[in-house]
């Protein structure tokens, strides 16, 4: 696995990608069962005249989640060719309007179905299931899929579904951070339990990992979005670091935590990319786009070449990346040795 470090410069031309590809998605904003329909498009004739109608169900609205979605169309319509029509069910971290939305999808007679994230795969899954109408499932951004029994195995799933893992690193990723900065004693980790991505295994091995560093790892649950702010604004100045996973609940918080650890002067560390440009001060994880672009090749393999879910194995994304966003340093106290600051702004990866 081979990983990048990117300055605030690459940081910069990231965001003004991002930027110019967004124009390509509607955002979905609705608080209702229906669906946003998505316009992407076409640099091409199309390969067919058939039009696949596609629905892509996503737990809430925050960035990761977005750029898989934009990813995932980009790939669909500008490189395999396809006539697409994309529907998206967006719950916005509202699980029972997340589970009528899975009824709604599974009712529709939908060609493929994109699940971002656990939680919404495993709802579609069920609904399907209990409806017996098994619209094969492609799933994204989701870490040890056969532990949480949506698969059987990752050769063979043995059911309609098929898609990428985003299995986090961690041993690296605490590594990598007690490299650089040797003196964190003391992580907080903010983090919803209740996520369907068990998270509670994550810190089970997060706290392992950081206990044979000699760090003192302490966990505060939340269970909602707007306790994060009043949950942590009391601890902050306990710990030398805060800590966040790919977390629906807490990402969409990330806001709120940027304030506090720069009031607090201490770096707020990541395994979410997107929160970096947003003032994290680093992060370490799979590019949300790339999953979803590589993501798009198993839908593809399902629609065009005919072949079930089943046929298709489980792979782990190949886009994972260290990120580093030099103004949060500064305002979160993250210094570096000299030696390392100067690696770090003048690293350059050659593949």
């Amino acid at each position: 696995m081979k990983q990048i470090i990117f300055t605030t410069s690459l940081i910069f031309n990231v965001l003004c990608v991002g930027l110019l590809s967004y124009t390509l998605i509607n955002r979905s904003s609705s608080n209702d069962v229906a669906p946003v329909q998505v316009v992407v498009e076409e640099p091409q004739q199309p390969i067919n005249d058939k039009q696949f109608k596609i629905a892509i169900f996503t737990p809430s609205t925050h960035p990761s989640l977005e750029k898989v979605q934009e990813g995932f169309c980009n790939a669909l319509v500008k490189k395999y060719g396809l006539n697409c029509l994309f529907d998206v069910y967006n719950a916005n971290g509202n699980r029972t309007l997340m589970h009528a939305q899975a009824e709604e999808i599974v009712q529709n007679s939908y060609d493929l179905i994109l699940t971002i994230g656990a939680m919404t795969t495993q709802m579609a899954k069920e609904v399907s299931l209990k409806k017996h109408k098994l619209t094969p499932i492609v799933f994204g951004l989701v870490a040890r899929p056969e532990k949480l029994n949506l698969i059987e195995s990752r050769e063979k799933s043995g059911n309609h579904l098929t898609g990428l893992t985003a299995d986090p690193d961690y041993h690296f990723q605490m590594s990598m951070l007690h490299f650089l900065k040797p003196d964190i004693k003391k992580i907080l980790l903010v983090y919803d339990p209740t996520q369907s991505s068990g998270l509670e295994y994550d810190k089970n091995i997060v706290e392992e990992i950081l206990t044979d560093l000699g760090i003192t790892l302490t966990a505060v649950e939340v269970y909602k979005t707007n306790e994060v702010y009043s949950k942590i604004s009391a601890l902050v100045d306990t710990v030398d670091a805060v800590l966040i996973f790919k977390d629906n609940t807490v990402v969409s918080s990330i806001d709120s935590l940027i304030k506090l650890c720069n009031r607090a002067e201490i770096p707020l560390c990541t395994t979410d990319l997107d929160s970096v440009p947003k003032g994290a001060v680093i992060g370490f994880s799979v590019t949300s786009y790339d999953s979803g672009f590589e993501t798009a090749q198993k839908a593809y393999e399902i629609l065009v070449e005919g072949k079930l879910p089943s046929e298709i194995p489980i792979t782990q994304a190949e886009s994972f990346k260290t990120m580093i966003n030099e103004k949060a340093m500064k305002l979160q106290k993250f210094t570096l040795e000299e030696h390392l600051q100067q690696l770090i702004t003048s690293l350059e990866v050659i593949r």
